[in-house]
């Protein structure tokens, strides 16, 4: 369930980042969205997967 969420999310944020205008923008939303993960699954199975 983790991996088809976080690859759901993976899409919708290559898709998103086809349409931002910079770098720093896609890398802040994956900041974002890493520290949303590890509050809801408490980091679990998260560091095999980068």
């Amino acid at each position: 369930m983790l991996y088809l969420t976080l690859f759901y999310h993976f899409i919708s944020v290559t898709s998103w980042s086809l349409s931002a205008h910079s770098l720093s923008e896609l890398s802040s939303h994956i900041r974002m969205m890493l520290i949303k993960y590890q509050k809801i699954y408490k980091g679990h199975d998260l560091f095999f997967l980068f």
